[in-house]
């Protein structure tokens, strides 16, 4: 147990306790992602379409976000990140 008696083998720590604090570092998460996709994409040369873009820009999945990163590591062009 801990001092203030939760379990510590149930407790999960985040960087920050309150729900405010957890979603804006979410937020921040997602957007560093964003971020890191696009310059991938901009350093391969891998052009997106308008609708693929609006597509990455307006994701809030910070996996999904995760998941194309991964892809457009690889990729050639912009269709091999959405397959």
């Amino acid at each position: 147990m801990t001092r203030d008696g939760e379990d510590s083998t149930t407790r999960v720590d985040h960087p920050f306790d309150s729900y405010f604090a957890r979603k804006y570092y979410r937020a921040g998460q997602v957007s560093g992602a964003l971020s890191v996709l696009l310059n991938v994409l901009e350093a391969r040369d891998v052009r997106l379409s308008a609708e693929q873009r609006k597509r990455v820009v307006e994701c809030d999945d910070l996996e999904q976000l995760r998941d194309w990163l991964v892809r457009a590591a690889n990729a050639v062009r912009a269709d091999e990140i959405f397959a």
